[in-house]
């Protein structure tokens, strides 16, 4: 496979929810996703078939690691995780099943819904953290 660049760039937002997370003294999940942004964008850039397993994996840690965070944040920040989980799950399982969306066989019409992924997981991790962080602060 071909490096995609639109990937790459779009790996970069893992930095907003690293900067959110030491902003809100989360820093083991901090560098937790300048690790995830580091190894997405390599592996976006170079399409290693090891460094695939490491990005899937890092990705679930991360999810796993931010969820607990935010679960102190109850209804302060869980509707905004249940949006997003509902909308994960759809354009992953859907497009799973159906070959389209995220698996669609076409890269370009598959990689706009692959950087949505990683643009609505930097953005409601960013909330919800920051959420759960003025939360937690009362």
């Amino acid at each position: 496979m071909k490096p995609n660049y639109w990937l790459v760039l779009s790996s970069l937002t893992f930095l907003a929810p690293a900067q959110i997370c030491y902003n809100t003294d989360n820093y083991a999940l901090s560098d937790l996703y300048l690790l995830v942004t580091a190894v997405s964008s390599l592996y976006h850039a170079t399409k290693s078939p090891y460094l695939v397993y490491i990005d899937y994996s890092l990705s679930q840690i991360a999810h796993v690691v931010t969820l607990r965070v935010i679960l102190d944040g109850k209804w302060a920040s869980m509707p905004y995780y249940s949006i997003w989980l509902s909308y994960v799950i759809f354009i992953y399982y859907y497009g799973y099943l159906n070959k389209t969306l995220v698996w669609n066989p076409d890269l370009d019409k598959a990689t706009p819904w692959h950087m949505s992924l990683h643009a609505s997981t930097a953005f409601t991790t960013c909330l919800t953290v920051y959420r759960t962080y003025s939360y937690v602060k009362k």
